[in-house]
């Protein structure tokens, strides 16, 4: 049995995309937000942590890296040969940021 309707709505196809579309765009933005930023996504994390690992601070890991590069650091941390390393720049940093003195 139909119930008769004095009003009827219509939701005009254009409309409806128009919707989906700010809600798609939304959406985007907000998973795009929720990925960025924070400590845990720091590319030098496990760099830091290595160079932790041979008895540094974090902030003087970070210094070091800065100093020398993500290379270098990374070749000092997995304790590399002294051929593989650049030992003056890595002698100055390691001063200059306070590991050695």
């Amino acid at each position: 049995m139909d119930i008769p309707c004095r009003h009827r709505i219509e939701i005009s196809p254009r409309r409806s995309r128009r919707r989906n579309v700010k809600r798609a765009a939304l959406l985007v933005a907000g998973l795009m937000l929720a990925g960025c930023g924070g400590a845990a996504d720091d590319p030098n994390a496990e760099l830091v942590e290595g160079l932790r690992a041979r008895g540094q601070t974090a902030e003087q890991a970070q210094c070091v890296i800065d100093a020398v590069g993500v290379e270098q650091a990374q070749l000092f941390a997995d304790e590399a040969s002294a051929e593989e390393l650049d030992l003056s720049t890595l002698g100055v940093a390691l001063t200059d940021c306070g590991v050695i003195e």
